[in-house]
């Protein structure tokens, strides 16, 4: 009896690994297109529900983000101080006839006039076995080419530049500046910004990476399989592709266990919105001088000008943007910079921002995977529907929500359908390598 006990327990002990390792392996990789119908809210008999404060979805994964935006601080700590030297102090810095002494030194001009005068003597000497005959003529080399003709010829082959490339500055030193100091009689920590700037526009079809590291990604471009799908709606007319994208992630039982992926595409309405919606205008508070006679009375005539402008077309104002301007003016009287826009810098505004998660879920013991997607699509409409053709209108962005959950199989195509967008979706079993 007792033998049989310990047999039992041996037997148990052996397969809980196994059924831990089972539930672990499930990894899949799912595949999202996302197209815009071209619609306009105004057009649409539909009324629809918009989310306050453009809706702001919360997601645990934010993969896009990750790939448009690494973590470079390792690379900005390998970049030297400003102003100080590069060489640390323990190691002599070395000097220039130091370097170029290890290393020898090319005459490039004079490898040149040799090349060329082995390829003509190579000529020659062929075109006298051909022909039996010296030719009376002579070319001149490459060598007798000026700088101008050759850009002449340059330009008769590739054509003029479409446009000028501009090259922003670039800083190859970090400033020294203190973890920790002392400022306005508190002790403020110094987090410098390492994200890179996103794109005005996303790009469609984003490239990640293939190798498998235990961790969910982005994959490239080669690991997609609705390639002829992609182009069907790129080609048909009304829809424009906004993401194309597929990423390897696990997959848990449970939708609160569940990892959310972050989902954004299309255009980035910072540049034109704030983060209530409201449209940045082009006015601007004016912080009060030390010298009231220095005061620029252009700005100040410039702000009445406006100012009178809006009077005489005057709007209903909306209570998100009555309580949107009451804010903005606390933050502004708090610490008002001068010439400080009305508008606050915040991050992008994407015209389709939100997440989708992917979960099983056991049915009469039976594992299906379910798909649970948030979605806000965001648009810019006319604050007065009413207003007559010779006024120029003003506008607000609106978010539209729109958040289904769905039942689904792997291997099938799933479309989500909206009046204003739509998402197809494809979901498929990754065997994980051994070792994981």
């Amino acid at each position: 009896m007792r033998r049989a006990l310990y047999s039992f327990i041996a037997l148990s002990l052996s397969i809980l690994p196994v059924a831990a390792h089972a539930q672990q392996d499930w990894w899949f990789d799912v595949e999202v297109i996302i197209f815009d119908r071209g619609q306009a809210l105004t057009s649409l008999k539909e009324q629809f529900e918009y989310a306050p404060d453009l809706g702001k979805p919360q997601a645990r994964w934010d993969l896009l983000s990750a790939l448009f935006q690494p973590d470079i601080s390792r690379l900005k700590q390998t970049l030297p101080l400003c102003g100080k030297p590069a060489s640390p102090l323990w190691v002599e810095a070395q000097s220039l006839p130091m370097i170029t002494g290890y290393r020898p030194v090319y005459d490039l001009d004079e490898m040149l006039a040799d090349s060329q005068v082995t390829t003509s003597e190579d000529s020659a000497a062929g075109n006298n076995l051909n022909s039996g005959t010296a030719l009376s003529g002579t070319t001149p080399g490459a060598s007798t080419v000026t700088l101008s003709e050759a850009a002449r010829l340059w330009l008769e082959f590739h054509g003029p530049a479409p446009q000028t490339i501009q090259i922003p500055e670039v800083r190859f030193c970090e400033p020294d500046r203190a973890w920790m100091s002392w400022q306005d009689n508190q002790w403020t920590i110094y987090q410098p910004d390492n994200r890179l700037p996103y794109p005005d526009e996303m790009p469609v079809v984003p490239e990640g990476r293939d190798d498998f590291d235990g961790t969910p990604h982005v994959l490239p471009g080669d690991a997609r399989e609705l390639t002829k799908l992609s182009q069907q709606i790129r080609q048909t007319r009304g829809l424009t592709r906004l993401l194309h994208t597929t990423w390897r992630q696990p997959v848990t039982f449970g939708q609160e266990k569940a990892a959310s992926v972050r989902l954004f595409a299309g255009r980035d309405y910072s540049d034109a919105f704030t983060e209530q919606g409201l449209e940045k205008t082009e006015l601007k508070i004016l912080a009060p001088a030390d010298d009231a006679k220095e005061s620029n009375t252009a700005e100040q005539e410039d702000f009445f000008s406006a100012l009178r402008k809006r009077l005489q077309n005057a709007q209903p104002v909306s209570f998100n943007q009555m309580m949107a301007a009451a804010q903005s003016g606390e933050e502004e009287s708090n610490n008002a910079p001068p010439d400080a826009t009305l508008s606050g810098a915040g991050g992008p505004i994407w015209q389709v921002d939100g997440y989708l998660k992917v979960y099983l879920k056991n049915i009469n013991r039976v594992p299906y995977l379910h798909i649970d997607s948030k979605l806000f699509y965001r648009q810019p409409i006319p604050v007065d529907a009413n207003a007559s053709a010779d006024t120029q209108p003003e506008y607000e962005l609106v978010a539209v929500p729109f958040h289904q959950m769905r039942r689904v199989i792997s291997k099938q195509l799933h479309y989500f359908d909206h009046p204003l967008f739509g998402m197809v979706v494809k979901i498929r079993r990754f065997k994980t390598p051994e070792g994981f």
